[in-house]
């Protein structure tokens, strides 16, 4: 399989995961127009997008999929209880498009096997993903406020994870942001910060997990070294060095970085 994430921060977000015969997007949230541009520099068109995976209904995760779901008669996958929110938001798409699909209970797509587990976030019903082609599986994780065991479990199988590392908390109680704001991000059902996702990543490396990319980062909390370091240094707490039983790396906010093949 290949991963590759076209967008990831605040601003919106769409990652795209290939099989052999398969291509998803993971969440679409940002203009359709720009997520298409986007798709054509790693050369693949919309037509060729067999489904949009929404993990909850901020716009920084639907913005474009309606969109792109009636431009190209892409179905759309979200969680039954989102479904009405997500819709509302996004306009109408054909009754055929949407697959309510509920937290636990795979599905295929094509030659993948698609799971789905709760996140803890404020939205209705947040979901994660897992993606298995049979051969390896990949992980989609972020926009959660704590660390729950359920998460650890559906994503310790994973050869390769994407992994929320939204702020470093020194920056973020620091920053401009205003209290209420900062008090949501910091909430269990805010987003997840460098030294929390460390901790996941820890616990990831035991089981199957070889690479990790960080994703979802603040444009004013944080910044890719010191997520990549922070990171890095909780792992290496429990004795696990980077680029020795993992790899570790961070995805840009904007714009394509190296496609991950496993």
């Amino acid at each position: 399989m290949k991963f590759t994430n076209l967008f990831s921060s605040s601003r919106g977000n769409s990652l795209l995961v290939e099989s052999e015969n398969t291509k998803i997007l993971v969440d679409a949230g940002l203009p359709g127009s720009t997520i298409v541009n986007e798709l054509k520099k790693i050369d693949v068109e919309i037509g060729d997008i067999d489904a949009i995976l929404i993990t909850h209904e901020h716009s920084d995760h639907i913005k474009g999929a309606g969109v792109l779901s009636r431009r190209a008669d892409i179905p759309m996958y979200l969680h039954r209880a989102a479904c009405d929110t997500v819709l509302k938001k996004v306009g109408s798409v054909k009754e055929e498009n949407i697959y309510r699909i509920e937290e636990e209970i795979p599905f295929y797509i094509n030659d993948v096997l698609i799971n789905s587990f709760s996140i803890p976030h404020d939205a209705v019903a947040p979901i994660g993903f897992t993606i298995d082609d049979g051969k390896t599986k990949c992980g989609v994780a972020t926009d959660m406020g704590m660390i729950i065991e359920d998460v650890i479990e559906n994503l310790k199988e994973c050869k390769f994870v994407f992994l929320e590392a939204n702020h470093d908390e020194n920056m973020l109680k620091k920053g401009s942001y205003p209290m209420h704001l900062k008090q949501r991000i910091l909430s269990p059902f805010g987003h997840l910060s460098n030294n929390d996702s460390g901790k996941v990543l820890s616990e990831l490396i035991k089981g199957k997990t070889e690479r990790v990319r960080l994703g979802h980062l603040s444009e004013e909390n944080n910044i890719s070294t010191i997520a990549y370091e922070t990171v890095k240094n909780v792992a290496l707490d429990s004795d696990i060095k980077e680029g020795k039983d993992y790899i570790l790396d961070v995805a840009n906010r904007i714009g394509v970085n190296g496609i991950v093949e496993f």
